[in-house]
């Protein structure tokens, strides 16, 4: 990265080289999963082994958790050391705040 960079050019850089590795993954996923579908066709009950439907979603569900663990490691990297050091990490208290846990 070169110095004097926007700070929209370093975040769409980093995000992009994180979706690449993701998309990378469920693609490579996608294609084993199609070529287990025989194996799993026995298992499966009120759906079809290759369903487009199911593979689709699977695959944005997939981007989303890489998505949301990338926007964590952010956070936890921007943090204030200080914060960081009393052990209170930062994204994962906020999500267990908005789930009701920490009250």
């Amino acid at each position: 990265m070169a110095l004097g960079a926007q700070a929209a050019d370093v975040l769409r850089m980093a995000l992009g080289h994180g979706m690449r590795l993701a998309g990378t993954g469920v693609a490579l996923g996608m294609l084993a999963a199609f070529a287990m579908t025989r194996l799993m066709k026995s298992l499966l009950f009120g759906v079809e082994a290759t369903d487009p439907l199911t593979f689709v979603m699977v695959a944005l569900l997939s981007l989303l958790v890489a998505l949301v663990a990338w926007a964590a490691h952010e956070a936890e990297r921007l943090a204030a050391p200080g914060f960081l050091a009393r052990g209170k990490p930062l994204f994962g208290e906020l999500l267990l705040d908005c789930a009701g846990y920490l009250d």
